[in-house]
């Protein structure tokens, strides 16, 4: 059974690569996020398969929303399990090899 942590970053996984431009090899996502959780910051980048890099934003403006709570429900969880609040988090998907991994940063 899969741990709700590993569960949200799934789901913020699955929003990325349906959100990202097409033929991406890697996808990252960086988000800051205030220590009262109202607040959130999101950096979106790519590599494609030629090696072109950039960054997107999604077309859709509930996508940051989602996210955003996607996240407070994952460092809510981390604090309930007795971790530190984390206050930002590097998503990066291997789209190729389908590894999804999140660093998470402390103040």
């Amino acid at each position: 059974m899969e741990t709700i942590d590993l569960i949200i970053t799934k789901r913020i996984a699955k929003i990325l690569l349906d959100t990202a431009p097409p033929n991406c090899i890697n996808i990252l996502m960086k988000s800051n996020l205030n220590a009262e959780g109202d607040d959130a910051e999101f950096f979106y980048n790519y590599v494609k398969i030629d090696g072109t890099t950039g960054w997107f934003v999604p077309e859709n403006g509930i996508i940051d929303n989602e996210i955003h709570e996607l996240l407070l429900q994952h460092r809510n969880f981390f604090v309930s399990q007795g971790h530190p609040m984390w206050a930002a988090c590097i998503l990066t998907i291997d789209v190729g090899r389908g590894n999804v991994s999140m660093d998470l940063q402390y103040d």
